[in-house]
């Protein structure tokens, strides 16, 4: 009977919310797009990869006046052939051709669904770009931004500076060194209490039974690959090499889609096993969390004016926040997967809402109306249960008892 009435309010939700309801701000949380290994399987022969992508940077240069005139000459760092890491013009974990295609066709997706609600210039005033302190996370942003919002002519910030509005054409992306950053796990300094927590995890029954089904699973890809079984690292770094290779339409010598399809589920059984526990939710996501919903609470009691924000980071960000909202995870992120959250007025009552999308799909949130937009008081409620006031001195925190002695190179990542 609840079903029924759940999936009534939904109908009748969707079937009123053009009428009724106002946008009133959005965020994206997306993680970088397809980029080049950053492990690699020895005997496993390298093709070239490619990044050269002609999106160019001047970090030197942030002018907050006109636009500064354009010298002419441009540079690109290339790597010299033969002494490279990966063979062609890719530093390991770096963002390839591909990937930067991806984000930009998000920023299509994102100007598409939003129309006319953002204007067609970025605007300082009203939106916020972060990313984390790496490159493919920041160029990521950068090819995001660069399809989303129409670069201004010098016409038109000449005439806006003449109104008196603060123009420039530089779009600033907000960062945090790496070891400081509160935005992924991985960027963040080292937690001990976190690592302890998913140690203990992995020492748990279900953990022992996963391990015995790893073992003919690494053998038939060494098998299929033609290489030794001890060149085969853990199933998900094996993931990490797969993918990277798929994404950019590389052949994988004798994989099937069913051996990838069983190293994919077998990686993302372990992600959500680690991430699905109630203080990993709080060391791992805690902190964005609040600061996702302070943005909505500011923008709601007319504090802030902020339309947009973008999120440039991880497969650790965009994982365990999803499921500290608890909406299930059957896949491991993919290169550029994100999650949208759209707070929406009802204009009738004053009513917020928020709608959450993964990789542009409706997801519920938990105890919200399945297929509906959440109310935020609903929405709040569950991104509470993992906010965190004190995140170092938990950290510290660590007990004696089922602390571990060494990390896997699982912890070491997701951790």
């Amino acid at each position: 009977m609840l079903s029924c009435l759940t999936l009534l309010f939904s109908f009748w939700f969707q079937a009123n919310l053009a009428a009724n309801f106002q946008l009133q701000s959005v965020q994206i949380l997306t993680r970088h797009g397809a980029r080049s290994p950053y492990k690699s399987i020895d005997g496993l022969p390298s093709p070239q990869w490619n990044c050269s992508f002609s999106v160019f940077q001047y970090p030197a240069i942030a002018p907050v006046s006109p636009k500064i005139e354009f010298s002419g000459q441009l540079y690109r760092k290339t790597y010299i052939p033969g002494r490279e890491t990966l063979p062609g013009n890719c530093s390991q974990g770096e963002l390839t051709n591909i990937g930067a295609l991806q984000l930009q066709d998000t920023g299509k997706w994102l100007r598409a669904r939003l129309g006319n609600f953002l204007p067609a210039e970025w605007d300082h005033s009203i939106m916020y770009a972060r990313s984390t302190d790496i490159d493919r996370t920041y160029a990521s942003a950068e090819n995001l931004l660069s399809t989303l919002f129409t670069p201004p002519t010098r016409e038109s910030i000449l005439a806006r500076h003449k109104q008196g509005i603060s123009v420039t054409d530089t779009i600033n992306i907000w960062t945090i060194e790496k070891g400081m950053d509160d935005l992924d796990v991985a960027q963040n300094e080292p937690c001990p209490l976190l690592k302890q927590r998913c140690s203990n995890i992995m020492s748990s029954p279900e953990w022992g039974t996963h391990n015995k089904t790893l073992l003919p699973l690494r053998m038939k890809v060494a098998s299929d690959l033609g290489v030794p079984l001890e060149n085969i690292p853990d199933i998900f770094l094996v993931l990490e090499v797969l993918r990277a290779r798929r994404a950019q339409g590389i052949p994988i010598p004798g994989i099937d889609n069913a051996t990838f399809k069983a190293v994919e589920d077998a990686s993302t059984w372990e992600l959500v096993s680690i991430y699905n526990d109630s203080l990993v939710h709080t060391l791992t996501s805690g902190q964005i969390l609040q600061e996702m919903v302070g943005i909505f609470q500011n923008v709601i009691s007319g504090a802030s004016q902020r339309k947009f924000t973008l999120y440039s980071a991880h497969d650790t960000t965009v994982a365990p926040l999803l499921l500290a909202l608890g909406v299930p995870l059957s896949n491991w992120p993919l290169y550029a997967s994100n999650v949208y959250f759209g707070l929406w007025k009802d204009t009738d009552s004053g009513q917020y809402f928020v709608e959450t999308l993964y990789d542009r799909k409706p997801v519920t949130v938990a105890g919200c109306p399945v297929g509906a937009y959440c109310p935020f008081s609903q929405f709040v409620s569950v991104a509470k249960k993992s906010f965190i006031q004190h995140r170092n001195k938990l950290c510290q925190s660590v007990e004696e008892v089922g602390s571990a002695k060494g990390f896997s190179p699982v912890i070491d990542f997701l951790c």
